[in-house]
C-alpha cells in the first residue's frame, strides 16, 4: 500500500495553495477598479475605447424600442394649462451659485448648481439642472443629475428640464382626473421615449427628482440618486436648537436594495465590487460596461438590458403633519456620496437661516469633501 511522507503532503498542499493565490490576484486584477475609465457613476465613454462598442450595441441594445411613437400632439398629451418654466444650471464657463427663488408653493428656495471640479474640467460640460414651473394650484420643483458621455448627458439634462413640467402639467391625468400620482408616472416615461428618440443614449442617462407640491400635499417622484430630505428639528432632551433628524423622503435605487438587486439579477445582469471601489456595480455578462451605480434612471439603454429602468418611486406627504421648522433638502448625488444624510441637515440648521447660503455652502463642503 505504501505511505505518503509528510514531506510530500507538504509539498502537495503548497501546489495547491499558490495555484489558489494565482488565481485570486488574477481576479483581483480582472476586477480592480480603473480610476481613467470608471466615474463615481458608470463607465465613462468618453474615455473608454469604443472599438467594439458597436457591435456590443448590436448584440444588445432592442431597435424596437425607439419605434414607439411620440409627440406633442399624442393623445395622450393634451392642452391644459400652459406651465411658467423656468431652468437654473451652470453653463460651460460658469456657475450658477447661491441663487434663491423668493417664494414658490409656500416654501423660501436657495440653489446651487456648481461646475465639476475635474482636472480636466475643460473637457467637461455640465450634468446638471434644476427646474421650477408653476400652474394652477401646483408648483413643481425638481433636479436632473445626468452621467455618461458628457456633451450629451448635458443635452439630455436640459431636455429633461425644458420637457418634465409640461409633460406634467399637461397629463390628461393632472388636467381631467386630478391625479398628481398618475400624472408624475406618466411623465417620466413620456421623457424616456423622447429622451432616447432625441439623443443617442445606449451609455447615457439621468437620475431625477420632481417634487410637485400643493397647499395641502407635496407628491415626490424619483429615478436614481437625487435625494429629498426632510429636516426635522430634534425632539430629544439634550438636543440643541439647531439638531435636526433626517426623513428620507425618496428610495435609494442602488444594488444594496434587496428588491432592485433581484430585479437586475433576474435579467441576466452580472453585480461586481471592484477592488479599492466603495460600492456594487452592474455590469453585462462577461463585459466592462456599463458599470452603473443606480439602478434606475431616464436612457441609459445599454442598462436597461440588465434591469435598470426609469419607473419612478413616488412619496406623498400631507403639509400639516410637517412639524414646524422643518425644511426639505433636494440634491444630486455628488452630496450623498460625502455626506451622511445627518450631516447634511444638521449643516444647514446649524449655519444658516438664508437658503441661498445653506445651498451654496453644503455645495462647496460636499465638493472640498
Amino acid at each position: 500500500m505504501g505511505e505518503t511522507s509528510i514531506s510530500h503532503k507538504e509539498e502537495a498542499l503548497e501546489e495547491i495553495m499558490s495555484a489558489e493565490a494565482y488565481r485570486s490576484f488574477e481576479q483581483m486584477a480582472l476586477y480592480e477598479l480603473n480610476k481613467t475609465f470608471m466615474t463615481r457613476t458608470c463607465v465613462d465613454p468618453d474615455r473608454f475605447s469604443h472599438n467594439d462598442l458597436d457591435k456590443l450595441e448590436q448584440d444588445v441594445l432592442d431597435p424596437n424600442e425607439l419605434e414607439e411613437p411620440i409627440s406633442d400632439s399624442d393623445p395622450e398629451y393634451v392642452e391644459g394649462c400652459e406651465p411658467q418654466v423656468r431652468i437654473e444650471g451652470p453653463t460651460h464657463d460658469q456657475e450658477s451659485s447661491g441663487m434663491c427663488e423668493p417664494q414658490m408653493g409656500g416654501f423660501r428656495i436657495g440653489l446651487c448648481c456648481p461646475m465639476s471640479n475635474d482636472i480636466d474640467r475643460v473637457r467637461r460640460f455640465p450634468q446638471d439642472r434644476i427646474f421650477f414651473a408653476r400652474c394652477g394650484r401646483y408648483s413643481l420643483i425638481g433636479l436632473v443629475d445626468s452621467h455618461g458621455v458628457s456633451r450629451t448627458g448635458e443635452k439630455l439634462a436640459k431636455l429633461i428640464a425644458e420637457e418634465m413640467p409640461r409633460a406634467i402639467f399637461k397629463s390628461p391625468w393632472l388636467v381631467r382626473e386630478d391625479d398628481p400620482v398618475a400624472a408624475l408616472s406618466s411623465a417620466f416615461h413620456r421623457l424616456h421615449r423622447k429622451a432616447l428618440k432625441t439623443l443617442d443614449l445606449s451609455l447615457t442617462g439621468a437620475s431625477c427628482t420632481a417634487m410637485l407640491v400643493a397647499s395641502d400635499y407635496i407628491w415626490i417622484a424619483n429615478v436614481g440618486e437625487c435625494k429629498v430630505l426632510l429636516g426635522v428639528p430634534d425632539d430629544k432632551d439634550n438636543a440643541e436648537a439647531y439638531h435636526f433628524a433626517p426623513v428620507a423622503l425618496t428610495e435609494d435605487h442602488k444594488l444594496a436594495s434587496e428588491a432592485e438587486f433581484d430585479r437586475c439579477m433576474n435579467f441576466g445582469g452580472d453585480v461586481r465590487r471592484l477592488v479599492n471601489d466603495n460600492v456594487h456595480r452592474l455590469f453585462l455578462k462577461d463585459k466592462d460596461l456599463p458599470g452603473i451605480t443606480i439602478t434606475r434612471a431616464i436612457g441609459n439603454r445599454m442598462a436597461h438590458a440588465v434591469g435598470l429602468n426609469h419607473i419612478p418611486s413616488l412619496t406623498c406627504v400631507r403639509r400639516e403633519d410637517i412639524k414646524e421648522g422643518s425644511f426639505l433638502v433636494l440634491a444630486s448625488g455628488g452630496v450623498w456620496a460625502t455626506m451622511s444624510e445627518r450631516a447634511a441637515v444638521n449643516w444647514v440648521g446649524k449655519y444658516f437661516n438664508d437658503p441661498a447660503q445653506a445651498a451654496e455652502c453644503l455645495c462647496q463642503e460636499a465638493q472640498k469633501r
